[in-house]
């Protein structure tokens, strides 16, 4: 499973780096936006939403809610600073989770969650992908930088992690695992200040918001941990060998892109 892993893990990077730069602004939508009905199905499926007309209910009204911000792009900076909100607010709950845990028992609340971290991250998606190649090439640092530090936290905290990071939320998240992804982190700052020839004095600015990328990345991997856990469920779906679902593998993505975006782009 350790090998399986990381190498299904390496596959996906791939494919995201040829989707990236290989493909037209329509096809990449399309292909986002096939994703985003299967990250929507497996949140429902998480918040125990068992009825087929309801799900295609609530798919129809986060995509209505996705169309509002498209054709109104003046709103998209505060449902982004809304997006933050509920990053802050996972924070908080994470901290005091035995306290707080019946919170994540409400299914409306998983609900309202939904339109605010789906829409925000395929609308960010898109915009970094279809604003400029610059913006483009922002797109492929934050996603290597949050896939990378994914695969490192798994390496770590497998071989040498044994301090939890979250023993009532995921317990095999390890300290060590977080010491692993920041590790990679650093190092996948520098082989792209290197390699696109950044001002060397730009290097603390870099690593400075990549650590808080990394760190958003953290809480929304963790916030989805609650939600499963809450329903007793180890990963969202079975679609991805060795890793369970799609929102299992992208739920590090979907904080850190709008972040990103809120922070850096906008």
């Amino acid at each position: 499973m350790f090998i399986g892993r990381i190498f299904v893990g390496i596959l996906l990077l791939l494919i995201f780096i040829f989707s990236v730069f290989c493909l037209s602004n329509f096809v990449f939508q399309l292909l986002t936006l096939v994703i985003l009905f299967f990250l929507l199905i497996e949140w429902l499926n998480i918040l125990e939403l068992n009825s087929i007309f309801y799900k295609i209910l609530y798919i129809l009204i986060t995509l209505l809610f996705g169309y509002f911000v498209v054709k109104y792009n003046l709103i998209f900076k505060k449902i982004l600073y809304l997006n933050l909100c509920i990053w802050i607010i996972g924070f908080i709950s994470i901290i005091f989770y035995m306290k707080l845990k019946f919170i994540f028992r409400k299914k409306i609340i998983g609900f309202f969650l939904g339109f605010l971290i789906f829409i925000p991250w395929w609308y960010s998606l898109n915009y970094l992908y279809s604003t400029s190649s610059y913006f483009k090439l922002d797109l492929f640092f934050v996603c290597t930088l949050v896939i990378m530090s994914d695969i490192s936290a798994f390496f770590f905290g497998y071989i040498w992690g044994k301090k939890k990071l979250a023993q009532n939320i995921s317990p095999g998240k390890t300290w060590f695992g977080v010491f692993g992804a920041a590790l990679s982190t650093l190092f996948i700052v520098l082989i792209f200040l290197f390699i696109f020839n950044i001002n060397v004095n730009m290097i603390l600015s870099y690593v400075l918001f990549s650590y808080i990328i990394l760190f958003v990345s953290i809480i929304g991997d963790l916030l989805e941990s609650v939600f499963k856990r809450n329903m007793g469920l180890k990963n969202s779906s079975k679609l991805l060998l060795y890793h369970g679902g799609f929102l299992d593998r992208f739920d590090s993505i979907l904080s850190a892109i709008p972040v990103f975006v809120l922070l850096f782009k906008i």
